[in-house]
């Protein structure tokens, strides 16, 4: 049992010392900068030599997207803690007390020329304090005895704790959202070298305290999952309004739900989605386009193959070949696959993405590593679910051949009872008349959100700011903040490269079948300069999106070493495995595939018959739905 003494905190001489630590490190005496993620993290070290534990590092947590008391609650309510942090999977509580104080004994592996150790340490509960004239929460962590670990047991060294703390302010703008944080780490963890371990540590731990914030945020998310938490935004539901939209996708069909897709998802569903009413208005002072912080911390340079990736597929782009791409590295290496609830094959496509579309069941509790079905950009929902360090992509087309794939796929000729011997041509001169009319006698069709500004639709855009070029200006440098990679469908094949080396990726990771591609529509019809001109004026925002995107693209291959031999080394193989698919013999007499499936839990690969890849690349995105539910 622990002594009485051992149970007390001294509150304010701790937070007085927290105040003081604050103080010296503002008068930049002696402190010493570590790593630092600009409005995200900082630390700094600096030796005190009278002490235990000379060695102090500070650190501060930036722009932390929890609120504090749930900051506090992650950190000290170890049986959260254990469900997120791997590192107190072991830990044991010793003693509880009245004032919510607890003694826990934890143990670390270690590699030289540390030494694997031991530490009982007294953490306080979180209590509301000043801080320099704000409130914030104060928990401290001290050194510990108790008798049931003695020191030296198991020849574990005991590890000395200098007094740690952690001060979470609430933001001023969202309290209830967003905090900062300020702590101490001082431990002389021994060894090999006594009393010297710590200036070892001192540079890794300053990054270890950084992913320890990023595995806070994704143990939170992950919580959050788990619990199917409802998270406040844009696209939020009442029970009625949910049961009546699930009610309407699933009523009246005679065709399989999972294997349908959403190009015939037309029940109307007038009271959640916008596009009737406002279709063909617009308000310049309305914004519904989701400006909010995206956590997105994708490194412009990486060392490891990224696993985490989130598609937005857009319709009618070319996107099938990407998404079995992804599909099939997520299935090679048996990722988790975030797929639709109630066997459909888009997330409720035409709503803006909601946690209440995903099969979380399948999940059971987990983040998943991949997202590449349909579905409408929700910005904050959707960086809530998928992993800290997803690679959000998308894809776009040339906005005529765009404009006439949807007319030709969504038969608007006979929808719409277009009585021309050129019914596109008549149609895209006068696009609005004829959605007019179609809204009139309510033949509008979820799908037909598609016919104005499709692609920027999709990518979450009101339909009210379709006119407002601030509004699209805005978007669109959004949207580039957020995405690590617009993918252009013209260039195909440029993009992908690029994409492989953003993700670590290899050549046979990207390779594609032709016969995913879609046609080239605009080539099918007889498109006029004045229907082209009318087309783009109809779909200004669209434009907008794919001309900035395109000179995104073309920029950032520029900045990039050697990359016509890759890409001609990519076409090279490409070919070869299209052949060997197609006709059974390796082309040119090479038969080195290399495609291995890799095992994430066993840490193993085999070798996957590249018989077995020919039919996993022709896979669409159906079939491997179908694959993934069984």
């Amino acid at each position: 049992m622990a002594s009485e003494e051992s149970q007390q905190v001294n509150f304010e001489k701790q937070v007085e010392r927290a105040k003081q630590f604050k103080e010296d490190l503002d008068s930049g005496k002696g402190w010493t900068q570590r790593y630092h993620v600009l409005d995200e993290y900082n630390s700094w070290s600096k030796t005190f030599p009278e002490e235990e534990v000379p060695v102090k590092l500070l650190f501060k947590f930036e722009n932390l997207p929890i609120s504090a008391e749930k900051f506090a609650e992650m950190l000290l309510n170890f049986e959260i803690r254990k469900k997120w942090d791997n590192a107190f999977a072991g830990l044991e509580l010793l003693d509880t007390f009245p004032n919510g104080s607890v003694i826990a004994y934890t143990r670390v592996e270690v590699s030289f020329p540390l030494t694997n150790r031991d530490m009982v340490l007294l953490c306080s509960p979180p209590a509301e304090t000043d801080w320099f004239g704000k409130k914030a929460y104060a928990m401290f962590v001290t050194d510990a005895t108790h008798a049931s670990k003695p020191a030296g047991a198991h020849g574990l060294i005991r590890a000395t704790n200098g007094g740690n703390f952690y001060i979470a302010v609430p933001d001023d703008e969202e309290p209830g959202a967003k905090c900062e944080v300020f702590g101490l780490s001082n431990n002389n963890y021994n060894g090999w070298l006594p009393n010297k371990c710590e200036f070892l540590v001192t540079p890794r731990a300053s990054k270890v305290f950084y992913q320890l914030r990023q595995s806070i945020i994704e143990g939170h998310n992950k919580i959050q999952v788990s619990n199917v938490w409802v998270i406040k935004d844009d696209n939020f539901f009442t029970n009625k309004e949910y049961e009546e939209l699930m009610t309407s996708y699933t009523r009246n069909q005679s065709f399989d739900p999972a294997v349908h897709t959403s190009a015939v998802l037309d029940e109307y569903i007038h009271e959640i989605i916008e596009g009737k009413d406002d279709y063909l208005t617009t308000d310049d002072n309305y914004s519904d386009f989701d400006n909010s912080a995206l956590i997105n911390e994708r490194s412009r340079t990486c060392q490891i193959p990224s696993r985490n990736v989130l598609f937005l597929k857009t319709h009618y782009t070319g996107g099938d070949a990407v998404t079995n791409i992804l599909n099939r590295f997520a299935d090679l290496r048996q990722l988790l696959v975030a797929l639709p609830t109630n066997g459909l094959s888009s997330f409720y496509w035409p709503s803006k993405f909601h946690w209440r579309y995903l099969d979380m069941q399948r999940l059971e509790g987990n983040l998943p590593n991949v997202l590449c079905n349909h579905a409408r950009y929700s910005g904050d929902v959707m960086a809530k679910f998928m992993p800290l360090n997803t690679h959000f992509v998308s894809m776009l087309r040339e906005p005529v051949d765009y404009f006439a794939t949807v007319f030709e796929r969504l038969d608007i000729a006979k929808r719409m009872e277009i009585d021309h011997h050129k019914p596109f041509e008549a149609f895209a001169l006068d696009t609005k008349g004829f959605l007019k009319q179609a809204i009139r006698k309510k033949r509008f069709f979820d799908s037909m959100n598609l016919l104005k500004n499709g692609m920027f639709f999709d990518l979450g855009l009101h339909t009210s700011e379709y006119e407002n070029e601030i509004a699209i200006s805005s978007a669109i440098f959004d949207l580039q903040t957020k995405f690590t990679l617009v993918l252009i469908y013209e260039y195909l094949d440029e993009s992908l490269v690029l994409l492989k080396r953003k993700l670590c990726w290899k050549i046979d990771d990207i390779v594609y079948l032709s016969s995913l591609l879609p046609r080239n529509m605009a080539m099918t019809f007889t498109v006029s300069r004045a229907a082209k001109h009318a087309i783009g004026k109809w779909n200004m925002a669209d434009f907008m999106l794919y001309d900035f995107f395109n000179a995104t693209l073309w920029e950032q291959i520029r900045n990039e070493d050697n990359f016509d031999a890759e890409l001609a080394s990519f076409k090279a193989r490409r070919k070869e495995i299209e052949f060997f698919c197609e006709t059974g013999q390796a082309y040119d007499g090479n038969v080195g595939f290399n495609f291995v499936n890799f095992n994430e839990t066993q840490g193993f690969g085999t070798r996957v018959k590249v018989e077995d890849i020919c039919s996993k690349m022709a896979m669409t995105d159906v079939d491997y739905l179908e694959y993934f539910r069984k």
